[in-house]
């Protein structure tokens, strides 16, 4: 899929949105459930690699976008899932609206940022002595490895945190 962009705004992200997700949504056909959605990444790592599985990975999107992009990429999705919600039209404006706001931030949540570009920023930080001294760099890796685990609890996250702030 190309896309023209002509703007940095979230209003001009939306139309490419627009038609990635028209176009899953029409090569799924019957078969797309949203709520079976997850990271196109964590179903080819698991061995899923059918055609009709990734078709359902495809809208939890693993990306490193502005916050621009991230607000198109919300709000299409939204306006995706209202398109496929049988009856949206006989709900009431209360109802629509926090309907739409769950999807917004069902969204939101899908978005996971990408390793690659945190790992960058992350040496980038680390060969930086004066905020990471040198005797401390195998620490800071550490720890930041134990903070983006997906085993990593909240509680071992916090400590983290607070270690590396001291």
């Amino acid at each position: 899929l190309y896309s023209w962009i002509g703007g940095q705004s979230a209003e001009d992200h939306r139309p490419h949105f627009r038609q990635l997700n028209a176009s899953i949504v029409e090569s799924a056909g019957e078969n797309f459930e949203a709520k079976l959605l997850s990271a196109v990444s964590s179903c080819l790592a698991a061995g899923l690699s059918s055609v009709l599985i990734l078709f359902k990975c495809l809208l939890h999107q693993v990306m490193d976008f502005s916050q621009a992009q991230r607000v198109a990429y919300a709000e299409e999705y939204a306006d995706t899932m209202i398109s496929l919600f049988k009856n949206w039209d006989q709900l009431s404006p209360d109802p629509q609206n926090a309907q739409c706001s769950a999807f917004v931030q069902q969204a939101l949540d899908f978005i996971q940022g990408c390793e690659v570009h945190f790992w960058r920023s992350a040496t980038r930080i680390q060969q930086n002595g004066a905020l990471v001294p040198p005797e401390l760099s195998i620490r800071f890796e550490q720890l930041l490895r134990q903070m983006i685990n997906s085993l990593c609890t909240e509680a071992e996250f916090d400590r983290a945190v607070t270690t590396l702030r001291e």
